[in-house]
């Protein structure tokens, strides 16, 4: 268990560091959208995102003393394991100093198991739930309107896309999503062929 958290613990440090230096980018971006509105263009608008993806992918940036993330100071981190170093031989004064060094390690390897057990049950919370619906909208046709069919095929040629998506009607859609990553499908929510 103590070598599980011993290499979960230094890429827990660097989600946190890259989460809260992503959600600065964030800020940034939606303030300079919200400076620009209405005069940015759609294609930089949606570039400025990239760089808050960026931050989020890549795991090291180049550092500047003009940099946003200079508020804090960045932890490196380790990305090749080492073993823990040797605990000391127990003496008269080595309890009170081990206990105190070993209380912040003891917390984050609290809070990185913590992390850990959240992603596992999300994870699986989002396939069982994705396959669920997958396996359900299986037993549904397909719309067949052959004008709503016209506008998909033609919002496809403009897009570019050699495949077109089935397309579905569904009740639990509140408004229309894309599913599916090697036969996407196109979701609508009820009634949707009556509004187009």
């Amino acid at each position: 268990m103590n070598t599980l958290l011993h290499h979960i613990e230094p890429l827990f440090q660097w989600i946190i560091e890259t989460s809260w230096q992503a959600s600065l980018l964030a800020l940034a971006v939606l303030g300079i959208q919200f400076l620009f509105r209405g005069r940015l263009n759609p294609r930089w608008s949606h570039a400025l995102w990239l760089l808050v993806l960026l931050r989020l992918v890549l795991p090291e940036i180049p550092t500047s003393h003009l940099s946003i993330f200079q508020i804090a100071p960045s932890t490196p981190v380790t990305w090749i394991s080492t073993p823990p170093a040797p605990l000391p031989t127990p003496g008269p004064a080595s309890p009170s100093l081990s206990s105190s060094s070993s209380a912040p390690f003891e917390i984050m390897d609290a809070l990185a198991l913590l992390w850990l057990v959240g992603v596992v049950i999300g994870l699986t919370l989002t396939l069982a739930i994705n396959h669920r619906f997958h396996r359900h909208l299986r037993h549904r046709l397909p719309l067949r309107d052959p004008r709503l069919q016209n506008l998909l095929k033609n919002a496809c040629a403009q897009l570019g896309l050699k495949q077109t998506p089935l397309l579905y009607e569904h009740p639990r859609i509140g408004s229309p999503a894309i599913m599916g990553l090697f036969r996407p499908a196109l979701l609508l929510p009820p009634g949707s062929a009556e509004r187009f």
